[in-house]
């Protein structure tokens, strides 16, 4: 009614009883006269970016709250959630980090540090969790430190992320 373009967010049970939460965006079709001739209508499963969300918000109240130190990825390595004192230990920004990989955040000169992330991610990423030691560049020195990372599940049992943490000395 209003000829402008609409869009909503609802519920509907999938095939499989489930109820996944759904993105529909109405696009009105004019003709030269202004006049709405047809409607071209998209939707969308959202439902595994909603829960990826809601957990990366829960993990980011937890962050300020309990002051652990913890971080998220999605499934392509990239950071979505770091805890300050991580990002400040690191020497970097929180938003130098949210949105970058790790070879995007770390110097060429701490490749055994990319790689020894990449091998935890990768097997993360194949739905089992991860502890490993890992050397991080601090204030131009190599610390040793532990590393715990937990795949995150979408609702059909696949990996669409991780969250680990990282103790500092």
């Amino acid at each position: 009614q209003s000829r402008e373009t609409v869009t909503y967010a609802t519920e509907f049970p999938h095939r499989d009883g489930t109820l996944r939460d759904y993105e529909t965006k109405l696009v009105p079709l004019k003709n030269e006269a202004g006049r709405v001739t047809r409607i071209v209508a998209t939707t969308l499963d959202i439902s595994d970016r909603k829960r990826l969300e809601t957990q990366i918000q829960l993990l980011q109240g937890a962050m300020g709250v309990l002051k652990a130190v913890t971080f998220a990825k999605d499934r392509k390595g990239y950071y979505r959630a770091v805890h300050p004192q991580l990002a400040k230990w690191l020497g970097q920004s929180i938003e130098a980090m949210l949105g970058h990989t790790d070879p995007e955040i770390f110097p060429d000169s701490a490749q055994d540090t990319i790689e020894a992330l990449a091998k935890l991610e990768q097997a993360t990423l194949a739905g089992q969790g991860q502890t490993g030691d890992v050397m991080f560049p601090v204030q131009g020195q190599a610390i040793e430190t532990r590393v715990a990372q937990k795949p995150v599940f979408n609702a059909a049992g696949d990996v669409v992320g991780l969250v680990g943490t990282v103790a500092l000395p």
